[in-house]
């Protein structure tokens, strides 16, 4: 499989006329984390519209400096004197600027199921599936188009792989029992014929790989 990520823009630039976001790779990353990286192209628009948390001291404005000892000596002691330190962030003000919305303008690795504004928690979702079936959930999403609601009927749809329609027949009609490579009516059955007379109304190939579609 390629690399998964999406590029995700700053509206407020774009609406001025300026090109400004950055590829995330959504691998093994939650909504959070995600969001996390979102922020962070949001937080340097040059089109700020929104006061948010500062990132550094979590709206904090500072945080607390235990004087004359390191921090995990000074806690052990109820009487350490102590210093405000304000946050070089955000000047003590505890918000930063940034730009508010954003847009999904490309991505890759996703198997082309992702719109503008698809949430950030369907892409790390739609990420967990692909990162624990690999190309046959592509293969599934390409095949019946489904919805985020389907996607659990994958496990049961998927039946395997196949190097074509016709070695699938012959295949399913040897594991089913329908007939035996040692009956002297083997060679002479024609599986394409098998295939579209009798299988193709049950299953689906999609790039290789098998799926029932009666489900």
């Amino acid at each position: 499989m390629t690399d998964r990520r999406i590029y995700v823009a700053c509206l407020a630039s774009y609406n001025n006329g300026v090109l400004h976001g950055a590829w995330i790779y959504t691998e093994g990353k939650d909504a959070d984390d995600l969001q996390d990286e979102v922020n962070k192209i949001l937080r340097s628009s040059r089109y700020p519209n929104v006061e948010v948390d500062c990132p550094e001291c979590e709206g904090e404005g500072g945080h607390f400096e235990t004087m004359g000892l390191p921090a995990s000596v000074a806690g052990q002691f109820y009487t350490t004197p102590r210093q405000w330190v304000v946050c070089d962030c955000c000047k003590g003000s505890g918000k930063v600027s940034s730009a508010e919305e954003f847009a999904i303008h490309d991505h890759e690795g996703l198997g082309g199921r992702l719109g503008e504004y698809t949430s950030l928690r369907e892409v790390a979702e739609l990420d967990a599936m692909l990162e624990e079936h690999g190309d046959a959930f592509l293969a599934f999403l390409e095949a019946f188009g489904v919805d985020e609601d389907q996607w659990d009927k994958f496990e049961e749809a998927y039946y395997g792989q196949a190097d074509s329609e016709k070695a699938f027949a012959e295949d399913f009609a040897v594991e089913s029992g329908a007939i035996s490579e040692s009956s002297p009516m083997f060679g002479y059955i024609d599986w394409e014929h098998y295939w579209n007379g009798e299988l193709r109304h049950a299953f689906t190939i999609q790039n290789g790989y098998v799926f029932r579609s009666d489900w």
